[in-house]
């Protein structure tokens, strides 16, 4: 295979075999820059975070739909991220009416994205003791929902 005909992890939307999607053969093929990607976690951002184990999956957070329309009106494209089985995810997405929106797919594996939405981040800016003081502070164990 040629230099340019060699594929790369960095050219797909959703890489490992682990993960699956729900439109990213049509999103890898069209080789988005990953300054246009966008991942959003599921659980406590989608949606209100359970235990991860129920079935079925809590309703979308109001303005869930909305936020993800907006990301597409900008030109982002949004993989959204879990640690649940993404066949599950997938399904509610569908369910939910917002699979469209996700033209990344659905993936259990870190994308390549410009920015990771999540519940439970913490920001790192180059500084190992003020990441340390943000990760092991009581109130930052909690998510914002709790």
């Amino acid at each position: 295979m040629g230099k340019d005909k060699k594929r790369r992890d960095s050219d797909t939307a959703i890489v490992g075999s682990t993960a699956t999607t729900g439109g990213g053969a049509t999103y890898a093929s069209r080789k988005i820059k990953a300054k246009d990607k966008v991942a959003v976690d599921f659980d406590g951002t989608l949606t209100a975070y359970d235990n991860h184990d129920a079935l079925p999956s809590p309703p979308p957070l109001d303005g869930a739909r909305e936020f993800l329309e907006k990301l597409q009106d900008a030109g982002k494209h949004v993989i959204v991220f879990t640690h649940r089985p993404v066949d599950q995810v997938v399904e509610w997405l569908r369910d939910n009416g917002m699979l469209d929106l996700v033209p990344g797919g659905v993936t259990n594996i870190k994308p390549e994205a410009s920015a990771y939405l999540d519940d439970r981040a913490v920001r790192f800016d180059g500084d190992y003791g003020e990441a340390l003081k943000e990760l092991t502070k009581k109130k930052r164990v909690r998510a914002w929902w709790q």
